[in-house]
């Protein structure tokens, strides 16, 4: 309701809005997200347990050849047990996207600093990369773990695809409004412009590499970052005026994220 001076002296202006389809969307939403965490919970119980026993059975019939299989034979034995590490893994990103939809509401003080800097080195870094920092925030008030997760992955992406040419990884912070934002740009062979739109859907790999992983770390990031309030978005190196990329390929993913606790993301 607004006060409105008028020739007939003072009146109130009331605007009356129906929000009955978007509390509508909210429930279906809240539904979902329930309904997802319930089926991951029970798919990763029922699926961990047979691949446990076939593991266990794999290495008995490694055991009983004692070293005496042909060679044919070991080869596809390393095979199976490389493809149940990798189902393991899955199944563990799988939890961790579901989870990935509740807000973490333990919201302390974070050095930026401090956290880029331990992002770093909990990688094994090749000695040919050449990694820049750009801080230009000292500190905010989040949940470092929810964080911490989503530029650990943007950061472990842009080291495992690149093509080791001239490597070179940026990482920047910097004050945003009522966001801090971050971000992530390399020099590597980049993301083609048709599959930009699908980088951040569920299983989705530029190509079959094994290093490419599961295709969960970027739908993992954006889920965790929309779930805490911010936002996160793929730009090309061309459409970007960072000066420390000297190739006009590449990529650079920005992310939004609120400097402050927020209630009206808990309400």
């Amino acid at each position: 309701m607004s006060p409105v001076e008028s020739d007939a002296g003072n009146l109130t202006l009331a605007v009356v809005t129906d929000i009955s389809e978007r509390k509508r969307l909210e429930l279906n939403l809240k539904q979902a997200n329930a309904h997802l965490e319930e089926f991951t919970y029970v798919a990763s119980h029922d699926l961990k347990s047979p691949l446990r026993g076939i593991s266990d059975l794999v290495e008995w019939i490694n055991e009983d050849l004692a070293g005496q299989a042909p060679e044919a034979v070991s080869k596809n034995i390393e095979r199976i047990k490389v493809r149940i590490g990798r189902m393991e893994r899955l199944i563990e990103d799988l939890l961790l996207y579901a989870r990935a939809g509740k807000r973490a509401k333990e919201s302390t003080p974070i050095n930026v600093e401090a956290l880029i800097a331990e992002i770093i080195e909990m990688h094994l870094v090749p000695a040919n990369f050449t990694i820049q920092q750009d801080i230009r925030i000292s500190e905010i008030y989040a949940a470092k773990i929810p964080l911490e997760t989503v530029l650990r992955n943007l950061f472990s992406n842009a080291l495992k695809h690149h093509n080791g040419i001239d490597p070179h990884i940026t990482i920047s912070a910097e004050a945003s409004g009522s966001y801090c934002l971050f971000k992530v740009s390399d020099n590597g062979p980049g993301i083609p412009a048709a599959a930009q739109e699908r980088v951040f859907r569920l299983f989705q790999t530029l190509n079959n590499n094994p290093s490419s992983g599961s295709g969960i770390g970027l739908a993992l990031a954006k889920r965790l970052t929309e779930s805490h309030g911010g936002q996160i978005e793929l730009i090309s190196i061309n459409q970007s005026s960072n000066p420390s990329i000297n190739q006009s390929n590449g990529c650079s993913f920005h992310v939004w994220w609120p400097r402050f606790a927020r209630k009206d993301i808990d309400e």
